[in-house]
């Protein structure tokens, strides 16, 4: 009598070989692992991808930086030394 209808057309769970075990527990830790090394290089590549953008993001405050204080430096040279500009001549 099969499996099957001696239990009236349910499943039956048929036990796997041990070899077919053995098979599955180590290709379950293989597939988290391999899942798990995407997820960290999908990880690395967002924090580069960022990194690279904050990179572009503080080069252009730092040379907008420079600008102005070259403009300051110009307008600093520019104010007469030693003469003093409050007093007058009466």
């Amino acid at each position: 009598i099969p499996a099957a209808e001696a239990y009236g057309d349910q499943e039956q769970q048929v036990p796997l070989p041990e070899c077919q075990l053995e098979q599955q527990a180590t290709a379950a830790p293989e597939a988290i692992g391999t899942a798990l090394g995407a997820r960290i290089l999908d990880l690395l590549r967002n924090m580069t991808a960022n990194f690279f953008q904050l990179e572009q993001t503080v080069t252009a405050r730092l040379d907008a930086v420079e600008v102005r204080l070259e403009v300051l430096e110009d307008v600093i040279a520019q104010i007469p030394h030693g003469s003093n500009s409050e007093s007058t001549d009466v």
